[in-house]
């Protein structure tokens, strides 16, 4: 594990922010269970749940502390997430 986090941390130190498509391709390379946000695509993959659902659990809880809104568009806290459907029986 330390040995992907050093090399994670490296590419992005060669990224240096000076091509934001490079970037942008290293960020998709992060595992999802080390990404804090997943897209609804991503979040719908991770915990295996239609992107239908996932939206809609999304309009139903606009202020949910798993919501993290950049502009219109919802991210999903993968933790918080998580302690959320724990909470669950039924989706």
């Amino acid at each position: 594990k330390l040995k992907q986090e050093v090399k994670t941390k490296l590419l992005f130190k060669i990224a240096g922010g000076d091509n934001i498509h490079e970037t942008i391709a290293l960020s998709r390379q992060i595992p999802f269970w080390e990404k804090y946000t997943l897209s609804i695509d991503e979040a719908a993959a991770y915990f295996r749940i239609g992107r239908d659902k996932l939206y809609q659990i999304v309009s139903e809880n606009k202020d949910a502390d798993f919501i993290l809104w950049n502009g219109t568009r919802a991210q999903i806290k993968r933790k918080k997430f998580e302690n959320y459907i724990d909470k669950l029986n039924i989706l």
